[in-house]
């Protein structure tokens, strides 16, 4: 709603005529607040009131086919009800359509983090690492205890050639699995960061959504004003 559609409405061709200020004192009347009309509709037929008064009127004037008796371009008013009803349907799909891509957004944002986020093994490294350490110091001690008693007995040679080989081949295995281990850590760990910038995209996209419709549902409300409007000064008809 707009000053120039109050201009059309009215029927004002340039002349501030008693059937224009019939249909100012209607307006005014109809959509009074103390007569649940609607506040910003009332204060702009109040302010087309003003500038026809205090004769500084700017509206474009139009050719209207209203009939010089009426006091109502009734015309016009079928006209804006069409037009409006059309964009009423229109908002309404809109925003049915916004709704519908966020309902699908909370569920992949559920869908994921359900099945995607679970507790990675990264405390696996600790374990490994401890074991390594532990071969390691065993190694050490042994062949300490070896060098004692090597040049005096043949057997604590071969003893110490069988230890080693069993150390190496338990150090070789160990650090295999840490190796392994830390290859399937980081790509859980890339996995889970994917993941988690995949949400904060949703929760982005989500909000954008909602603000979207937001704005759409004004507007909407702002048609549903105009239509009750005009619906009202059809009553007069």
């Amino acid at each position: 709603m707009d000053k120039d559609s109050i201009y059309r409405l009215i029927g004002y061709q340039g002349e501030y005529t008693e059937n224009v200020k019939k249909a100012i004192r209607k307006l005014l009347k109809d959509n009074h607040p103390d007569h649940k009309g609607n506040q910003k509709i009332f204060e702009i037929i109040n302010e087309v009131k003003k500038e026809l008064e205090e004769n500084r009127v700017s509206y474009k004037i139009q050719e209207t086919v209203k009939n010089e008796y009426d006091d109502i371009d009734y015309n016009y008013c079928e006209e804006m009800i069409s037009k409006l009803e059309k964009e009423r349907k229109k908002s309404k799909h809109i925003i049915k359509e916004k709704q519908d891509v966020i309902s699908k957004i909370n569920s992949n944002y559920k869908k994921k983090y359900q099945s995607s986020l679970k507790k990675y093994p990264l405390e696996e490294n600790t374990k490994y690492t401890n074991k390594v350490l532990f071969v390691m110091m065993f190694l050490i001690c042994t062949i300490c205890l070896i060098f004692i008693f090597l040049f005096d007995n043949i057997y604590f040679l071969i003893l110490f050639i069988i230890v080693s080989i069993i150390t190496i081949y338990a150090v070789y295995d160990y650090v295999n699995r840490l190796k392994k281990m830390s290859i399937q850590n980081k790509a859980a760990l890339d996995n889970y960061l994917n993941i988690i910038e995949d949400l904060n995209d949703l929760v982005n996209q989500k909000q954008s959504l909602s603000d979207e419709i937001i704005i759409m549902e004004r507007k909407l409300k702002t048609i549903e004003n105009d239509l009750r409007f005009y619906n009202n000064l059809l009553k007069y008809k």
